[in-house]
């Protein structure tokens, strides 16, 4: 999954550092293509192809929007 853009949380969010941490773990970084500041904002970018989410809780919440 590290081989894809990702939408993800404005830094200093403890989600998206989180989600970074695990990557370095993993000897890896997240290819971050944009950073915002909620998830809604999320959700939009990744309903027009932008990327996808870092966190799995909120792929299936994008498509309720």
């Amino acid at each position: 999954m590290l081989e894809h853009d990702f939408v993800g949380l404005a830094s200093g969010s403890a989600l998206q550092d989180y989600l970074s941490e695990h990557a370095a773990r993993a000897g890896r970084r997240l290819k971050l293509r944009v950073r915002l500041r909620g998830f809604d904002a999320i959700c939009r970018m990744v309903e027009h192809g932008i990327g996808i989410p870092g966190c799995r809780s909120m792929r299936g919440s994008c498509s309720n929007i």
